[in-house]
């Protein structure tokens, strides 16, 4: 098997959280998050904004990174901005926190920036692609990946590959390119195969596993936010997909991205273990 490293994404991993509230900040110890995550088999971990402004208060960024560094984590990914294509009241917010993440990113040595929308907001896409392209030249002047986020319909404009596509080589950044949820590939009936052929390497892709059933949630923002699976759980074609996102020219760390309201409530060591080992058993059973 292709050696394999793989990133425990923020909500994998956060333990003792609950997005969307006031305690989405995870309440372990940062040492404590790194030792987890190193011993179950991870390479990488995500950090989620309001997680790195809480950490920020007692550690600089950069002593986040030697932590990481001294536990073998040497993947990072920082998320999430929103609203970088508005106007008004709620740029100037969106400006302020990619000031905070281009710092992340900066002095963590991060692997690359989550960007997208929540909130399906309308917007010419020349203003998108503009405005992607800025994201990305700030963020190459701070060593790091700028990867737009293709969500479903009900969440934003930007639901298919070409629109992905049209967005990032729009703004022909080196630098930018999409990142791939296999949950969200499904929920917009993405076909692996329509990965395999569409993408090139020069697209920067990132990609993200999890489970989950394939007919669809009657409520897509409680599922996507509390009932995905670990890798094995459901029903996703968890090999077609890794397939075709090899196919596809991507051999990067591969992300573990699953929130679930009931494994958020797991010890975090457990957490970590079971996260890694069903990932590293589909990876296991692919064709030789």
């Amino acid at each position: 098997m292709t050696s394999v490293n793989l990133l425990g994404a923020y909500w994998t991993l956060a333990s003792g959280t609950n997005p969307w509230t006031e305690q989405e900040h995870c309440p372990h110890d940062l040492v404590r998050r790194a030792q987890a995550a190193s011993r179950a088999g991870f390479m990488g971990m995500g950090f989620w904004h309001t997680d790195l402004e809480h950490l920020s208060r007692h550690r600089s960024f950069k002593e986040i990174r030697k932590i990481l560094n001294d536990n073998g984590i040497t993947h990072i990914e920082i998320e999430f901005l929103c609203d970088w294509f508005l106007d008004g009241e709620r740029k100037q917010k969106s400006d302020e926190r990619r000031t905070m993440l281009l710092d992340a990113a900066e002095g963590m040595a991060a692997d690359h920036i989550k960007v997208g929308d929540f909130f399906n907001e309308a917007c010419p896409t020349p203003k998108l692609i503009e405005r992607f392209a800025e994201i990305c030249t700030l963020a190459a002047e701070r060593g790091t990946n700028v990867l737009y986020e293709i969500l479903p319909a009900q969440f934003s404009q930007i639901h298919s590959l070409d629109r992905g596509l049209e967005l990032t080589r729009g703004a022909g950044a080196a630098n930018g390119g999409l990142m791939l949820d296999i949950w969200h590939m499904v929920r917009n009936g993405i076909t692996n195969e329509e990965i395999a052929r569409k993408f090139r390497p020069t697209d920067l892709i990132s990609a993200e596993l999890n489970d989950g059933f394939l007919a669809p949630p009657e409520d897509l923002h409680d599922a996507t936010v509390n009932h995905r699976g670990f890798v094995g759980e459901g029903e996703f074609d968890i090999t077609g997909f890794i397939t075709a996102v090899r196919a596809a020219g991507y051999n990067g760390p591969w992300g573990v991205e699953v929130l679930n309201y009931e494994y958020r409530k797991l010890p975090l060591e457990t957490l970590a273990k079971r996260a890694y080992d069903t990932t590293m058993t589909a990876f296991a059973r692919l064709p030789k």
